[in-house]
């Protein structure tokens, strides 16, 4: 393949003819020589400069700087109306926030009515001389009071314009400083704002505090009120109700749980006496004797006559025995023996009678207190729906006592930190400076002698007529020698023709030959990209396979008007892998394009991911190979080694150095491959 795709005509290094005389190719001895022999006016120039720094730092008004540091308390404080703690100074933004309050107005004109800087000449108001005393004769001057208040105010910008407060990354300290014409004057300043700032805070807290402690002593005044409110109501739901407690109990569950035992008592004693009742009837009605009767039946009389009974009994089978039956004596002890009985039958049914009597009047009281029983469960049922009510109320009571504990316990909070520490102490007091800050005359000096130093070499220079350099001498093309085809715009119908004659102009490939080359090199020609990529195109119309290789280190115009879907792969130039973009395709024939071909040199062979590659084949496949230079730095080589050399330039425009020896080269070696086209620029 011809050296049009081998040779790197955008590269600096690359041969190009260059007038020695060039004013740009002057030696560094010969500027060294240049300085010597205007040593004079160098030093002129810088003493000039010098001596108007020293001038300046003589007569210019000397400015003194004190600095006062602040700490700021990185501790923890109390939000007085809810309790809850933050962290004051724990974050940068407060620390900032508090920078800006430190050089506020309020903070400023607290230190300026302290100290009385109104009445200073420095920072104080200009007095109105002569015009403010016609004024107040004519009776147009302000009043004192407001003259006093724009004093103040100017008095407090001035004092702004002299403040500075910084702050030492990622610490709690800011630095206060002030500017003033006197040292002492600076330092007392500087502590005056310091000492400003912090009275504020104090001010600030203790007025805060007020507040909170008049907000809560309403809202406690009105707490209380409503807590007495709803404690009234609670007796008196309760007094309406009928709710009586005791012992932490409703008296009306007492009495229930009372009765209920009485209950069970009264219905045991019932059946006792029932029981008893019952056993009487029994003895009564069987006949048997008496000594077959329970203990709980006997009484004193029963047993009297048991015992009268069994002494009877003794005596009649003793006279039964020694009298006989006939015998009167053993008659009377029978009829004793029969009213003893009898007597008992009566004891007997006394004590029936007081059985029964005890059964019903169990039954009786069993009864009542049943009744009692189910008095109170209604009671109860009742005074449990109104319980709930109650408690609601008495929720409420409790509620409000609560929010009461914490209001007391918010306002000791203000009460102590009214009287705690402030959040800012004064760490280092301004001390009235020993050397001024402005103006510094050391740098003032190194920095007046570099610009005369500078000034008085650029003014050598200028006297020595140096110019810029220049990229290339450039000399109007001679029309006897080279005669420019000047192109139509692309909007002309003669555009196509004009390209396609181009085209018709480059070597054909042979048959088993190298492809037919085209070197196209820009000269300052507008679309010069447009047009390399109209003649490819042409060719392909005609029925040719074209390489197009961008002779760059980076894909330029020619690679952004390919297609955005175009396809990517590989060919192969002069041996090396080199990626490829798919421009166009006729039939059998390709446009294949070649973007910044030497920014791919040492690449390797062309990945992209895994995906699948086409093989757009080696630059010998091609028909015709298309070098596009985009500058017209090119060696002489190149034009002599292509088969068609085209240098584009703008119509009316000169051609540089590097372009003539290009064309003049191929003008000798094979007249007729140098086409000199002329575009409108």
């Amino acid at each position: 393949m011809s050296s049009v795709a081998t040779r790197d005509y955008d590269a600096g290094g690359l041969s190009a003819p260059a007038a020695a005389s060039d004013p740009a190719e002057r030696s560094f001895a010969e500027l060294i020589a240049i300085l010597g022999r205007r040593l004079p006016l160098i030093a002129s120039v810088a003493g000039i400069v010098v001596g108007a720094a020293l001038f300046y730092t003589l007569v210019a008004t000397r400015l003194f700087t004190a600095s006062a540091v602040v700490l700021l308390e990185p501790r923890s404080s109390v939000s007085q109306a809810d309790g809850l703690r933050y962290s004051f100074a724990s974050d940068s933004a407060l620390v900032d926030s508090q920078m800006k309050l430190l050089s506020s107005e309020t903070v400023l004109r607290r230190a300026v009515e302290r100290e009385g800087l109104q009445e200073d000449p420095e920072f104080g108001s200009p007095s109105g001389g002569l015009w403010q005393s016609v004024k107040k004769a004519l009776g147009l001057a302000k009043d004192d009071a407001e003259q006093r208040s724009e004093n103040i105010a100017a008095t407090v910008y001035a004092l702004s314009q002299a403040t500075t407060v910084k702050r030492p990354e990622r610490t709690y300290v800011m630095e206060v400083s002030v500017v003033s014409r006197d040292a002492k004057k600076a330092a007392r300043l500087a502590n005056a704002v310091a000492e400003a700032y912090i009275a504020d805070q104090t001010d600030a807290r203790s007025e805060i505090s007020r507040r909170e402690q008049d907000y809560l002593e309403g809202n406690i005044s009105q707490l209380r009120q409503k807590i007495e409110k709803a404690e009234n109501d609670v007796e008196a739901f309760k007094q309406k109700n009928g709710i009586v407690g005791a012992s932490g109990k409703l008296v009306s569950e007492q009495l229930l749980t009372e009765v209920n035992t009485e209950l069970a008592a009264a219905r045991t004693k019932t059946s006792e006496a029932k029981a008893r009742y019952d056993q009487v009837r029994q003895i009564i009605a069987s006949g048997k004797s008496i000594e077959t009767a329970p203990d709980a039946l006997k009484s004193p009389v029963i047993d009297k006559l048991r015992s009268q009974f069994a002494e009877i009994v003794r005596q009649e089978a003793n006279a039964k025995i020694t009298l006989g039956d006939l015998h009167p004596q053993y008659r009377e002890i029978q009829q004793q023996l029969r009213d003893t009985k009898r007597l008992i039958s009566e004891e007997l049914g006394r004590i029936a009678e007081g059985a029964r009597n005890d059964m019903r009047a169990a039954e009786a009281n069993e009864a009542n207190i049943a009744r009692q029983v189910d008095r109170l469960k209604q009671e109860t049922t009742v005074t449990n729906q109104a319980m709930v009510q109650l408690r609601e109320l008495e929720r409420e009571v409790d509620t409000n006592k609560s929010i009461l504990d914490n209001l007391l316990k918010a306002k000791g909070n203000v009460t102590r930190d009214s009287v705690d520490t402030p959040i800012a102490r004064v760490i280092a007091r301004a001390a009235p400076p020993l050397s001024p800050s402005s103006p510094r005359r050391v740098p003032i000096m190194l920095l007046a002698t570099a610009i005369g130093l500078g000034l008085g070499v650029a003014a050598a220079f200028a006297m020595e007529g140096l110019r810029p350099p220049k990229v290339a001498s450039a000399s109007p093309l001679q029309a006897a020698q080279w005669t420019p085809l000047l192109l139509p715009a692309s909007s002309d119908p003669d555009y196509v023709k004009a390209i396609a004659d181009l085209t018709a102009r480059a070597p054909v490939k042979a048959s088993s030959g190298d492809p037919g080359t085209l070197l196209f090199v820009n000269c300052g020609a507008p679309f010069a990209a447009e047009i390399a990529m109209d003649i490819s195109r042409a060719a392909l119309e005609s029925g040719r396979s074209v390489l197009l290789i961008e002779l760059s280190a980076r894909a330029g115009g020619i690679t952004r008007a390919a297609p955005r879907n175009a396809a990517i792969g590989v060919v192969e130039v002069d041996g090396v892998a080199t990626l490829g973009i798919l421009a166009a395709e006729r039939e059998k024939n390709r446009l294949v394009i070649a973007p910044g071909a030497f920014g791919q040199r040492g690449l390797g062979a062309p990945s992209l991911g895994g995906r699948a590659v086409a093989h757009f084949g080696r630059a010998s496949d091609f028909d015709l190979v298309v070098g596009y230079a985009p500058d017209s730095r090119a060696d002489r080589n190149g034009a002599s080694q292509s088969g068609l050399v085209i240098v584009a330039i703008a119509n009316g425009q000169t051609i540089d150095d590097g372009a003539r020896g290009l064309i003049e080269s191929a003008m000798t070696e094979a007249p007729g491959r140098c086409v000199v086209l002329a575009t409108g620029s």
